[in-house]
């Protein structure tokens, strides 16, 4: 018995031992477990944090693009109706972005790659807000739509605010993608250290056992957790779905109504700037740039005083000033100084920018370029001087008046005969120096002159500042604009007193002229006899020729004037002549006033030439007549008369009018081209966006179920099937990306080119801060020549140097270093600019398919793409009037060349200098 105990007493401790040992390793097994589960809940935590983080960034960026695309939406509404409602919403909707934008800086603040492309979408929504702030300040300005090429305008800015957002919610995607993926490792994790406990705590002691069970239930309950949690973020997943698809057809409409108000608005050419209350520059329009000479990039940012002139500094303050205090100040001319150093007189307006709360932010600026008008009212008054100091020194009495009669000068002579002032003559006044009996003729017949707009010339006296009177010929002659109307009235007065004088002294001599007129009778037969020969050289003329003496006696009418006219002459007065001749103007209609026939007009000394119908008594038609007609004059000058010269043109003009026909018929055939090429084109554009909402929504629909499939039976699933709905998903990922790929080219045939002078140097700095991303993690060496300033457009043209960049460093990814080069050169002796990298190249002989649609040369499992980046390329070159090459050789690289049609603008070195380097 008492061995017994001693056998039993050492089995006891070894039991106790092991139980004890087998109570730690239960134990720390449990710690271990408990730790280990912990730190995956935790994680799990995290990455539920995470993928919710995510969203919340996508749905700021969907939401700033949004917010920003109504700002434009509602400006453009307001600009067009002017109904203030729109005009709350544009607030709001304003307001709304830069709540956004904040958000987006704190969201994205761990993401350095998505902070380069908030910096580049900032500068695109102020550029764009800037834009409708302008167009909302000339609807208030001018009470109505003033027409321009603003959708235009506006379609380019928010297509760059596009393509910033959709880079920064494809950077989102990606990692929302990482993201979901260590969240289901994670969960998948938890469940592996869930069974392998189960099974160690199986074979621990009963009372390890029971603490290991009450472990696993605490683990049960985190899973029970990260359940929960993953249900609710599917939730969530699934409400925003259904919100970006309302979000999705909300963009669609509101495209729709912005391509539909493209085809009725236009541009301004004036400058439009908006500041702060410090004058600092915070919008600049392409107005502003052609005006002063600074491009946005050079003007933005900077004080408003570096266009002002060194002695009107102290007016800015004054202006900013009253703009504090709420004043507008409308019309103000002035002088700035442009960027070239000319100094430019401008007319501006300035009204003040509030807050929505009333507070005043800022200041609107509009500035029209008053130069060349300053210079025309310079040249007018200095034209006018030369003019009256001319008239100052002639002979004559001289004075000018306005349209109705009104005379505000006379020359110094006038004052010096009459002796009285201005303020005396001005006007109407000038009465008191004529002759009271003869006075109501002359202003009958001035007045007549006046109302009819013709010439007025007559004799009657003036007084002399003496009181006596002196006989003077007047002759006033109106000064006419293209359309024929009055726009000033000038007039003489010649002294011809001596002259009557003369024609008195000349009366007695008329005796003696009676007796040399009975020695001319002698010689009277003589004249008959070549009058007779006369009449026979103008009866054998083939154009009609008739004369008349000032009395409006014909003198001459032959026979080809018979013929032309259907009538003989007949000595009636000159107002007869139309009704009795029947001349009609060239419509055929209208009877020809008397003092517009060109005979008549001759015998007042005109020398014309007109085209006239004649109503021919033999002729169904009326015939057409060229009539040139010119005053006869003596030896010393003086009219006796007036001949006329008439030609048959009736064929001449028949044919012109069939020529008109003809012409007329092709020009209604182009318009109907026309036409028909237009609904082609909306056709064509219909059935794009058409195509376009029909494949997305298949296209979401896999995507979407896919997902669905991965997420909730992953683990029901072989290893094969989630294998295959990963390529699924990746291939209805692409053919998403082509949709889009293929609207953005078929929209370059449709979108207009807005061409100005822009420096590529800054077009590339912008791309390669873009694609900096694509750089992390590797080698580049960039080698970037100076580049020059060209003709083109400033949206499309970043498109081409982002598309051959972004090619360069996809296909020179296996180098080490990779070597990107961009500059311009000499091919052919003409200027080209290139991108070249040290890739992988390809065969020459593939080289006509690389500008195709979906045309590759590589294999999508050795690069990725969906080859329509050069296509786009080569569309916006040759909508620039240039051409798009490339030169490669295999495993050795690629250079595409091109060049534009827009000619090279030369910029001062400083410029040049600053836009050149390497990065």
């Amino acid at each position: 018995m008492a061995e017994h105990k001693r056998f039993d007493v050492p089995v006891e401790a070894l039991l106790r031992r092991r139980v004890a040992a087998g109570f730690v390793v239960a134990v720390l097994i449990t710690l271990s477990l408990s730790c280990v589960s912990w730190r995956t809940a935790r994680r799990a935590e995290q990455d539920a944090y995470w993928v919710s983080h995510t969203y919340e960034v996508m749905a700021t960026i969907e939401g700033t693009s949004r917010d920003v695309l109504e700002t434009e939406t509602s400006a453009r509404a307001f600009a067009l109706s002017g109904q203030e409602l729109l005009l709350v919403h544009y607030r709001t909707a304003r307001e709304t972005v830069f709540v956004d934008e904040n958000a987006l800086r704190h969201l994205t603040a761990d993401n350095l790659s998505q902070q380069r492309r908030l910096v580049v979408l900032e500068r695109q929504v102020r550029t764009a807000l800037a834009f409708a702030e302008s167009i909302v300040v000339k609807r208030r300005k001018l009470g109505a739509y003033a027409g321009g090429s603003d959708a235009l305008e506006i379609e380019g800015l928010i297509g760059a605010v596009r393509a910033t957002t959709d880079d920064m919610h494809a950077e989102e995607t990606r990692l929302l993608g990482q993201r979901t993926q260590r969240a289901v490792a994670e969960q998948r994790l938890a469940r592996i250290i869930a069974i392998v406990g189960a099974f160690l705590k199986v074979g621990s002691w009963i009372l390890a056992l029971l603490v290991i069970l009450r472990q696993i239930g605490i683990s049960s309950r985190a899973q029970s957790q990260l359940n929960t949690l993953n249900a609710e973020l599917e939730q969530r997943v699934k409400e925003r779905t259904a919100s970006l698809q309302s979000e999705i057809a909300y963009r669609r409409r509101a495209q729709e109504i912005a391509e539909h108000l493209a085809a009725v608005v236009e541009s301004s050419d004036d400058a439009i700037i908006s500041k702060t209350l410090d004058g600092i520059i915070t919008d600049w329009n392409r107005g502003a740039e052609k005006v002063f000479g600074y491009s946005s990039v050079e003007a933005v940012g900077k004080p408003l005083a570096l266009l002002l002139p060194a002695d009107r500094v102290e007016e800015e303050s004054g202006i900013l000033a009253r703009i504090r205090c709420g004043e507008s100040v409308h019309h103000f001319e002035t002088v700035r100084v442009r960027k070239d150093g000319k100094k430019i007189d401008v007319s501006v307006t300035i009204s003040p920018i509030s807050d929505a709360t009333g507070a005043i932010v800022g200041a609107s600026k509009i500035a029209r370029d008053i130069t060349t008008q300053k210079r025309a009212e310079q040249v007018l008054r200095e034209s006018e001087e030369r003019f009256h100091a001319m008239l100052n020194g002639i002979p004559q009495l001289a004075w000018t008046a306005e349209p109705d009669g009104y005379i505000f000068w006379y020359n110094q002579r006038w004052y010096d005969y009459t002796g009285t002032t201005r303020e005396q003559t001005e006007g109407w006044d000038w009465q008191n120096v004529h002759d009271p009996e003869i006075l109501p003729k002359v202003l009958d017949r001035w007045k007549a002159a006046i109302a009819e707009g013709t010439p007025f010339e007559m004799e009657f006296p003036l007084r002399a500042g003496d009181g006596s009177f002196s006989m003077f010929l007047t002759r006033v002659l109106p000064l006419k604009d293209a359309d024929g109307h009055v726009l000033r009235w000038f007039g003489t007065n010649t002294d011809i007193s001596e002259i009557k004088q003369a024609e008195v002294q000349l009366a007695g001599q008329a005796q003696e002229l009676a007796r040399r007129s009975e020695e001319l009778a002698s010689s009277r037969v003589a004249l008959e006899t070549q009058t007779l020969m006369l009449q026979s050289v103008l009866d054998s003329m083939g154009e009609g020729l008739i004369a008349a003496d000032r009395d409006g006696h014909f003198l001459i009418w032959n026979d080809s004037a018979n013929k032309l006219m259907g009538r003989q002459a007949s000595n009636l007065p000159t107002e007869q002549w139309t009704p009795h001749y029947r001349v009609f103007l060239p419509d055929g209609i209208t009877l020809c006033p008397p003092e517009r026939l060109p005979l008549v007009r001759a015998l007042h000394g005109e020398s014309v030439q007109v085209e006239l119908m004649v109503e021919h008594p033999d002729r169904a038609n009326r015939v057409c007549l060229e009539v040139t007609a010119r005053p006869l004059k003596d030896n010393q000058g003086n009219l006796r008369g007036g001949v006329a010269v008439l030609r048959d043109i009736t064929e001449r003009k028949t044919a012109e009018r069939e020529v008109q026909a003809l012409n007329q018929t092709l020009e209604t055939r182009v318009i109907e081209r026309t036409t028909e090429l237009k609904a082609a084109n909306k056709e064509l554009e219909a059935f794009t966006y058409s195509v376009s909402h029909d494949l997305r929504a298949p296209i979401r629909h896999i995507s979407g179920f896919t997902k669905i499939l991965t997420e909730k039976f992953r683990s029901s699933l072989p290893a094969e099937a989630q294998g295959h709905l990963h390529l699924i998903d990746q291939a209805a990922g692409r053919m998403g990306q082509m949709v889009d790929e293929m609207l953005k080219l078929a929209r370059l045939g449709r979108q207009a080119l807005t061409v100005k002078v822009t420096a590529l140097s800054s077009l590339v700095e912008d791309v390669i801060t873009l694609l900096a991303p694509e750089t992390e993690g590797r080698q580049v060496e960039w080698k970037i020549g100076q580049l020059p300033f060209v003709e083109c457009d400033p949206i499309l043209m970043p498109q081409v140097f982002q598309n051959l960049i972004s090619n360069a460093l996809k296909y020179s990814r296996r180098r080490s270093p990779a070597v990107i080069e961009i500059g311009q050169t000499e091919k052919e002796g003409e200027r080209v600019i290139f991108v070249k990298d040290n890739g992988v190249g390809f065969d020459m002989k593939y080289s006509e398919k690389l500008f195709g649609v979906f045309q590759r040369l590589h294999v999508a499992e050795e690069f990725e793409g969906n080859g329509i980046g050069l296509a786009t390329v080569e569309r916006i070159i040759k909508k620039h009037g240039g051409r798009v090459w490339v030169e490669a050789e295999q495993d050795r690289g690629a250079t595409f060349y091109f060049t534009l049609g827009g000619g090279e603008h030369c910029v001062p070195e400083k410029a040049a200098a600053a836009a050149g380097g390497s990065l």
